[in-house]
């Protein structure tokens, strides 16, 4: 459609709809916007306009507190460092495995997951089809404070920051085992739909190349040049979500 309004030479507005009411407005309108961006480039020069944006597919309307994770399509772009992974999350429980952010599914060789380890509540991301697999910090993020996490992916390095501090700095390596399985990203918990979080998580934002990362707290983010992947919660919603879980725990 867009190619022939292009080749019919009309030089006036395009509007873009908001239609889905799953997604806060601003944030479906700027998606439609990048992806009409993206049409235009390849309509101009095929392969010049990047990956291609992909709309967030939510699997559930529920909102994103304790037990409520979500899964979204997945990108190339979020599989190929130099990315940089951010959020703000509210961690209660360190008796369980924390899934605050995960990419395809365990058994494929591009996955990565960041969560905290059950028993210590430190923070901690996986990387199977690395070596070490694993980078492990000291920092425990689950005393029920909000705490800005980064993750700095590099080809051969990853770094992992708590509230403006780095706190894990892993060199890695790619020995080329497995093979790459695309599917989507999960927030809040697996791909496969195991292992939840115990909390709440207001936002997470996934960008192309290493963001530097601000040594102040992080409330609020949104979307620049860099961005290629972003997801905003009502905390509200989530806060009365969990106060009703609480409240169901306590009659039972």
């Amino acid at each position: 459609m867009i190619r022939v309004v292009v080749e019919s030479g009309y030089k006036g507005p395009i509007g873009i709809l908001d239609h889905r009411e799953h997604l806060d407005a601003r944030e479906s309108l700027l998606e439609n916007r990048d992806g009409l961006e993206w049409v235009r480039k390849e309509i101009e020069k095929p392969g010049s306009g990047g990956p291609k944006p992909l709309a967030a597919a939510v699997s559930a309307s529920v909102p994103l507190a304790t037990g409520t994770g979500r899964i979204y399509d997945g990108n190339d772009a979020y599989r190929r460092p130099p990315i940089t992974v951010e959020m703000q999350a509210t961690i209660r429980r360190t008796d369980q495995y924390n899934i605050l952010v995960a990419s395809d599914t365990k058994a494929s060789a591009d996955h990565w997951e960041i969560f905290s380890m059950n028993g210590s509540g430190k923070l901690t991301a996986h990387l199977p089809g690395k070596r070490p697999d694993h980078v492990h910090t000291e920092s425990m993020i689950c005393d029920g404070k909000p705490h800005n996490i980064s993750m700095k992916y590099e080809p051969a390095r990853v770094r992992l920051y708590v509230d403006g501090t780095q706190v894990a700095d892993q060199a890695i390596a790619n020995p080329d085992i497995g093979s790459s399985i695309p599917g989507g990203i999960a927030i809040g918990q697996l791909v496969e739909g195991v292992f939840g979080f115990a909390g709440m998580i207001d936002w997470v934002r996934i960008s192309k190349g290493l963001r530097e990362i601000p040594t102040k707290p992080v409330t609020t983010v949104s979307r620049d040049d860099s961005t290629i992947g972003l997801w905003q919660f009502n905390r509200a919603d989530q806060h009365r979500a969990e106060q009703h879980r609480a409240e169901q725990h306590q009659a039972e």
